[in-house]
């Protein structure tokens, strides 16, 4: 059997669905880009609130998933109560940047039954 191409989810649909009723969707406007080729302006502009934060390339999709549904199931996060709910989480080494700069925190973020998380300073 295929392993389910995660790529292939459209922006806001669900990537998972976990049997606590709580789903993880793709947030694309947080997925990484190419920093490399970014001067400093460039970079703020991108990784604006408006324009979204973004992972580096080393957050694959499939990284993204599971590194999520751990993260709700260590909170215990359960559909209903259908309330929103963010915790943020600082790690040892950097996942992305915000705002223009290097961050090493991931903001999950659920509102309702629906979770996504992204690059938080």
């Amino acid at each position: 059997m295929a392993e389910f191409d995660l790529y292939k989810v459209r922006n806001r649909e669900t990537l998972r669905r976990l049997d606590t009723g709580m789903e993880i969707v793709r947030a694309t406007k947080h997925e990484p880009i190419d920093f490399d080729a970014l001067s400093r302006a460039e970079l703020f502009g991108k990784t604006t609130p408006r324009n979204g934060s973004k992972f580096l390339a080393e957050w694959t999709l499939e990284r993204l998933v599971n590194w999520t549904e751990e993260q709700i199931r260590v909170h215990d996060w359960r559909f209903p109560p259908g309330v929103q709910e963010r915790i943020r989480i600082a790690l040892d080494r950097p996942v992305g940047y915000a705002a223009g700069k290097l961050v090493s925190t991931i903001t999950v973020m659920a509102s309702g039954r629906w979770v996504h998380v992204f690059p938080d300073e």
